[in-house]
């Protein structure tokens, strides 16, 4: 978040370049049918049947498909009687690609589909995890007490926030039996419990190992990759006893500390593409994926709109909400005059905006519907 405050980036062409990335796109690659030729000899009224029939065959075939994705649709489609079983639905869909090949002369050609859109601002916790997890007897739960996993590829939220209310839930539960809703007694409670959660384990052991992790990641890199400007850096990256000396010293410093000088530009973008230059390799993917525009994907999902929006301007021409024309993973908000604006009926509730708006979700039952996750 902080660095794309600094430099202002649509989080979907962030999304689109990882796509177009060959070790990614041959990973999400699927089939989308491509229309035969239509006979010209044939009368007016064959061709349009038959472009009729195509379309309809394609737009079954289509839907069919995004259902069979989702658990919940099928589930759906087999409670309602229209399958006799999720096999079924598999076996109607096989059906009907043999009948588009064979009947039509439709061709299925590799290509990237898209089912659903979505945009999650995912805290890390070991930045702003709250020491203390209530005040006075509201207890804060997930991502409200900045508790989230998020090293590497390890990005850990909902686990943690359905934790956080278990533990939430006995402590009121509790409090209630008791009639005590006093902080020493609710909140220092849920506090304790907090603690004794295997993903608060988790994120100490991540405190106190993470700069270990980190000098050993890097410890085998050939000393003349890099400028001399990190030749300390390497040196000790690539010495056991340094190494040793350096985490025993970032214990005593203190990991806030060290977390501005490790995650730098530095360390995630410059030394990172030096490395690549030298010891990396071509690679080309075996398609060029198509990526659906912004617009594309917010049509494709299903809204429940609400008619008073979720989310107020506070302060609609602070720099902070003019980077949010940019920042927001949906469009919502746009510039007008010297002031921002929001159109709340596309939002995807990803909470990016909530530092300068009144947030919350939208009423019961509102909002996004989401259909696959």
């Amino acid at each position: 978040m902080d660095s794309l405050l600094e430099t202002p980036n649509e989080p979907y062409e962030l999304i689109n370049t990882l796509l177009k990335n060959p070790m990614i796109s041959e990973f999400v690659k699927d089939e989308v049918p491509v229309r035969a030729e239509i006979d010209k000899d044939a009368a007016k009224e064959e061709q349009m049947r038959v472009r009729f029939a195509v379309t309809k065959m394609i737009k079954t075939w289509s839907e069919l498909r995004d259902v069979y994705y989702s658990k919940k649709e099928k589930e759906r489609l087999v409670k309602e009687g229209k399958y006799g079983s999720v096999d079924e639905i598999g076996t109607q869909l096989a059906s009907l690609r043999d009948q588009m090949s064979t009947k039509y002369g439709i061709k299925f050609e590799t290509d990237y589909v898209e089912l659903e859109y979505s945009a999650k601002l995912v805290p890390d916790g070991k930045r702003c995890r709250m020491e203390k997890p209530y005040f006075k007897n509201i207890l804060f739960v997930g991502d409200a007490a900045g508790r989230g996993i998020f090293v590497g590829p390890r990005i850990e939220g909902l686990n943690v926030g359905i934790d956080d209310a278990v533990r939430a839930a006995d402590a009121v539960a509790r409090a209630l039996d008791k009639g005590d809703f006093t902080e020493k007694y609710l909140g220092e409670h849920y506090s304790q419990s907090v603690e004794e959660s295997p993903y608060t384990h988790d994120l100490k052991a991540i405190d106190k190992d993470y700069l270990k992790i980190f000098l050993d990641a890097a410890k085998d890199v050939p000393k003349d990759i890099i400028s001399s400007k990190y030749g300390l850096v390497v040196k000790m990256m690539s010495s056991d006893t340094l190494r040793s000396f350096a985490v025993g010293f970032a214990n005593i410093l203190g990991y806030e500390k060290l977390l501005p000088i490790i995650e730098t530009v530095d360390t995630y973008v410059k030394v990172p593409t030096e490395l690549a230059e030298r010891l990396g390799k071509s690679i080309s993917a075996s398609y060029t994926p198509t990526i659906p525009s912004i617009a594309q994907r917010v049509a494709k999902l299903k809204f429940n709109d609400d008619s008073s929006s979720h989310i107020k301007v506070l302060k609609p021409t602070s720099e902070f909400m003019k980077k949010m024309v940019t920042l927001c993973p949906t469009r919502c908000y746009l510039m007008e005059k010297d002031g921002v604006m929001i159109q709340h009926e596309g939002c995807v509730e990803c909470g990016t905006c909530s530092e300068e708006t009144d947030w919350k979700h939208p009423h019961g039952e509102k909002g996004i519907n989401y259909q696959y996750g």
